[in-house]
């Protein structure tokens, strides 16, 4: 899916082109045949016009340079697009990684914790304020989770 602003962008320099074209001076090539009186054979002509300068020249350069511009608008979107995708991307990799690591070095070791002092606990030999706080550690470190 393009990029509005890129595809006008685009159109705005194919029509710039457009306009170029149509500032161009028109060659014309044109041939034709004339009889003279008592001549035996009739006369063979050509003519080619080239102009040798163009009326319309600034008009032609000024749509070149509005292409041009338009042109290197639409590059510009592009890369724009190209450079906020990437870091989007990054910014993505970033949370996953991050979220892995809260899982694997906070959340796991602190599940295990809370499960040996529950059964320390159950055995009547550590005291309820150890397993409370160790349970505090490992709640804070599940909404640490969920705020990734």
């Amino acid at each position: 899916m393009q990029d509005p602003a890129i595809a006008a962008a685009t159109a705005e320099a194919v029509a710039a082109h457009a306009r170029a074209r149509a500032a161009s001076p028109p060659v014309t090539l044109s041939a034709g045949v004339m009889a003279r009186p008592g001549a035996p054979e009739p006369l063979m002509y050509g003519n080619l016009s080239v102009p040798l300068q163009n009326p319309n020249a600034a008009a032609r350069a000024l749509a070149k340079g509005e292409a041009a511009a338009w042109e290197a608008e639409a590059r510009r979107r592009e890369a724009q697009r190209v450079a906020w995708i990437q870091a989007e991307a990054l910014a993505w990799d970033a949370l996953v990684t991050r979220l892995n690591e809260v899982t694997r070095l906070a959340l796991g070791p602190l599940t295990d914790r809370v499960t040996l002092l529950q059964a320390a606990f159950d055995a009547g030999q550590i005291p309820a304020d150890r397993l409370v706080r160790a349970r505090v550690a490992q709640h804070e470190a599940e909404h640490e989770r969920c705020l990734i």
